[in-house]
């Protein structure tokens, strides 16, 4: 996502004498930037189709369809609404037309120029493109950022229904490098053709051998070099928990931490998996390559993980050994992604609510799926947030954005 000065465009803008709307306005949590560029068109030389170039629309706390209908319901802000808008966003373009949802995906260093003319006739354009658009392209060129990659963790309670509720028409918009996915409680005669492969990405995935019981996968836009599932312990990886996507020298994992809240005897299993777990965590890291390790961790790390810590010090997830388990995990070099980028984040962060009460309703969550990722790419990331525009399980997806090179 690239991001345009303000001062930068009020200089383009005042030397070809574009009028502008509302350049400076600031819409609720969104960050934004429009230029209004207009050119002549029709017959009577009357001002035709105009073209907004936004500098930036970055919304950190909705998705991409969120930031569109945000923009859109605050047009009547606008002095004049501007009939299409294109917004960069990850390492794309979207172009949209004001009271149309659609949106139309362009690479952003393959069809600019498509995306510039196609809004209308070249033909009565060319002044104007030389005129405003190529101070923006080089705007654009200058400003924009290719390197970022998304990565998206989810657990989905059931991908069959997680579906039903929109889960992959939500991961449509957010141009998601790679997404992984926890709790498919399906097997491979389960998914349809939209949950093997959705629009854009291919799927792997670590059944379990249980049906409708846990599972995890991993989807991504780019062919990985290696897939590995499970960590070599023949009773966990029967239940599916562990699958590895390898590119380059970048490793990204979809784990599912046992819970133990059921019984004591689910308990003692995931103190089990947990002491299994840590060597295989050590010997990732031993490897010298970056990994990114995405899940449902079912651990609260710290009092601020979580909303009532005083009331669950005896139970599973916040218990003085599990939580000791992550200090130790983190002590070895490990990061915990989101906490570096938001040290005192609080409710905001959590990604889990029980089912029990009002506990989504009133956010009383958890802070339990987590990026845990190695030194180097961790240094990388720039923002990360969780989505509950919409509600797919009991878990809500987390997001976080690197500036790194590994899907350019």
């Amino acid at each position: 996502m690239f991001v345009a000065a303000e001062s930068t465009l009020e200089g383009f803008a005042s030397r070809l004498a574009c009028p502008r709307i509302n350049a400076g306005e600031r819409f609720p949590e969104i960050e934004t930037v429009v230029s209004h560029v207009p050119h002549e068109g029709g017959d009577d030389g009357e001002m035709g189709r105009n073209h907004a170039l936004s500098g930036v629309i970055r919304n950190r706390v909705r998705g991409l369809s969120d930031e569109c209908s945000e923009l859109l319901d605050c047009q009547s802000s606008l002095a004049e609404l501007p009939t299409e808008f294109i917004v960069g966003h990850g390492r794309s373009y979207y172009h949209f037309v004001a009271h149309d949802t659609s949106i139309k995906r362009h690479s952003a260093l393959y069809n600019v120029n498509e995306l510039l003319f196609g809004v209308s006739d070249t033909s009565n354009n060319v002044f104007c493109f030389w005129m405003c658009f190529v101070p923006v392209i080089l705007l654009v060129t200058i400003r924009y950022s290719p390197s970022f990659m998304k990565i998206i963790s989810a657990n989905l309670n059931g991908i069959r229904s997680a579906t039903t509720k929109g889960f992959f028409d939500w991961m449509k918009t957010t141009d998601a490098d790679v997404v992984c996915i926890q709790e498919l409680k399906a097997q491979a005669a389960d998914l349809t053709d939209e949950m093997r492969n959705p629009d854009g990405y291919r799927g792997f995935f670590h059944y379990a051998e249980k049906k409708g019981y846990s599972g995890v996968g991993i989807y991504s836009r780019r062919e990985p070099d290696r897939i590995v599932e499970g960590i070599g312990h023949a009773g966990f990886d029967a239940e599916g928990r562990f699958i590895r996507a390898d590119f380059g020298d970048l490793s990204v994992v979809s784990v599912y931490v046992p819970s133990g809240s059921s019984s004591p005897e689910r308990q003692e299993a995931k103190f089990e998996f947990l002491d299994e777990f840590l060597p295989v965590m050590d010997a990732l890291r031993a490897e010298g390559r970056e990994f990114v390790v995405c899940g449902d961790w079912n651990i609260a790390h710290k009092e601020i993980d979580l909303k009532n810590w005083k009331g669950n010090l005896k139970n599973s997830g916040f218990l003085p050994e599990e939580r000791a388990w992550l200090d130790k995990l983190y002590a070895s070099g490990w990061v915990d992604v989101y906490r570096s980028l938001y040290p005192d984040a609080g409710d905001e962060g959590y990604s889990w609510w029980s089912n029990r009460g009002q506990a989504y309703a009133k956010n009383v969550g958890w802070r339990i799926d987590l990026h845990v990722a190695t030194a180097g790419i961790a240094s990388t990331a720039k923002e990360s947030s969780v989505f509950k525009g919409q509600k797919f399980s009991d878990h809500a997806p987390l997001s976080v954005d690197y500036d790194c090179g590994y899907f350019v």
